[in-house]
């Protein structure tokens, strides 16, 4: 998948230099945090996040430095977004990027009005957490292991297990999507060729959240998952462990997969929901494992 270059320019469109430059310089530090290999989508989710108020305001006001960009303004920038149908949590988004920013500009010894700092988030009610039952999950694997049973060619039979190694490894083995798709072959305890079993049952997530490495130690349901993937997943031109159409999964691919599988299974079911089912949920219950 070819990945096209940033077009910062396209984010910019209004703005002042010296707000560009000091955007450029906030974005070098957050960088920091920032996976490299989700490094253009974090550069992406940047600019259009931290840019969207600031152009707002330089559309409808006259701004030439800090003091010009009044409460009342961003107060009406919340009116509007609201009115235009957008959601709390989007809006409060939008505010928290910007009074990070402001904190940045203080930093550079830039005189922030303490009135934008004092911009509070909107109230959003209160939501309890949603978790996917047992019986949700157990429909779920259902229709996993059932598009397995049903893949009669090699190439349908390969997806299929890919599929349910990555739906184990989510589910009970807690990772995250990109952890999941950037996992490599060298990650995998004891791994050595495409025949070893993984004997240690455990591996290694490289620069994880907070781009920290841990250890994850596997169930035998998900070991025996990955192994039964590895032993049709051939060679690739990456180490990667899970592969599509003889490169790395491309962004989505799984998530979409997955989602299809919930649906079919009449459960409404995301990757967040899942593993969380691992971390939050503790062990896996009895007929599941």
């Amino acid at each position: 998948m070819v990945i096209k270059p940033l077009n910062r320019a396209h984010y910019c469109v209004g703005l002042l230099d010296w707000l560009v430059e000091q955007l450029q310089r906030y974005q070098h530090l957050m960088q920091r945090n920032w996976r490299p290999a989700r490094l253009n989508e974090q550069m992406r989710r940047f600019w259009s996040g931290q840019t969207h108020l600031w152009r707002w305001l330089f559309e409808h006001h006259t701004i030439t430095n800090l003091a010009d960009v009044k409460r009342q303004h961003v107060l009406d920038y919340v009116d509007h977004r609201l009115a235009a149908g957008y959601a709390t949590s989007t809006v409060n988004q939008d505010l928290r990027a910007f009074h990070a920013f402001l904190l940045h500009l203080q930093e550079q010894d830039y005189q922030v009005p303490l009135a934008l700092l004092r911009v509070r988030g909107l109230k959003q009610p209160d939501r309890l957490p949603r978790f996917l039952t047992d019986e949700q999950v157990r429909r779920l694997r259902d229709v996993i292991e059932e598009r397995l049973a049903q893949a009669h060619s090699a190439s349908k039979r390969r997806d299929a297990l890919l599929d349910r190694a990555a739906f184990y490894l989510l589910w009970q083995g807690g990772l995250r999507l990109g952890e999941a798709e950037e996992l490599c072959l060298e990650d995998l305890d004891t791994w050595a060729s495409l025949s070893t079993s993984l004997a240690g049952r455990r591996l290694a997530v490289r620069q994880g959240k907070g781009l920290k490495d841990r250890t994850v130690y596997l169930t035998g349901t998900v070991a025996q998952a990955l192994q039964d993937y590895l032993a049709v997943r051939g060679m690739g031109p990456t180490d990667h462990v899970f592969l599509y159409r003889n490169r790395p999964l491309c962004k989505d691919l799984v998530r979409d997969r997955i989602k299809a599988a919930g649906k079919q299974a009449g459960v409404k079911v995301t990757i967040f929901d899942l593993s969380c089912k691992a971390t939050l949920g503790g062990r896996v219950a009895p007929g599941l494992s």
